[in-house]
C-alpha cells in the first residue's frame, strides 16, 4: 500500500499535468525559445549531449506506427504525461515513434522510450 506522502505526490502530479493538458498548447511552444535561452548551454555542449543520446549514423523517416505529437496514446497515464511534458513544445503534427513500458532492447527505429536500454548501441 502506498504511503500518504506518495499518494499526495501522485495526486499533485496528475492535477498539474491535467491542468497543463487543458492549457492552449501554443503557449508552450511560444515559451520554448525563452527556455532554451535561459538554459545558456553552448552549442557544442548541446551538440555533444544530443550526439550522446542519439547515436545515429544515417537519416531516417518515422515508421508507419509513428503518431502525431498531439495524439500520444495512453491518455491519463504517467507514460502519457511524462512524454507530453516535452512533446507539447513541438509542432502537434510532428510524427514520433515511441515505446512505452520496460524497454530492454534498442528499438528497431529511433524511438522515444521512458528508460534507456543499457547497451552500447
Amino acid at each position: 500500500m502506498a504511503s500518504p506522502l506518495r499518494t499526495a505526490a501522485r495526486v499533485f502530479y496528475f492535477i498539474r499535468n491535467i491542468t497543463r493538458d487543458v492549457a492552449p498548447q501554443a503557449l508552450f511552444r511560444q515559451r520554448l525559445a525563452r527556455r532554451l535561452e535561459q538554459a545558456r548551454l553552448s552549442s557544442k555542449t548541446v551538440r555533444d549531449r544530443v550526439n550522446y543520446y542519439n547515436r545515429l549514423d544515417h537519416s531516417f523517416v518515422p515508421s508507419a506506427a509513428a503518431v502525431p505529437a498531439s495524439q500520444i496514446p495512453k491518455f491519463g497515464s504517467m507514460y502519457y504525461y511524462d512524454l507530453k511534458e516535452f512533446a507539447r513544445y513541438f509542432d502537434r503534427h510532428l510524427l514520433i515513434d515511441l515505446e512505452f513500458g520496460d524497454v530492454v532492447d534498442v528499438p528497431a527505429v529511433p524511438s522515444i522510450v521512458k528508460d534507456r536500454p543499457i547497451r552500447n548501441d
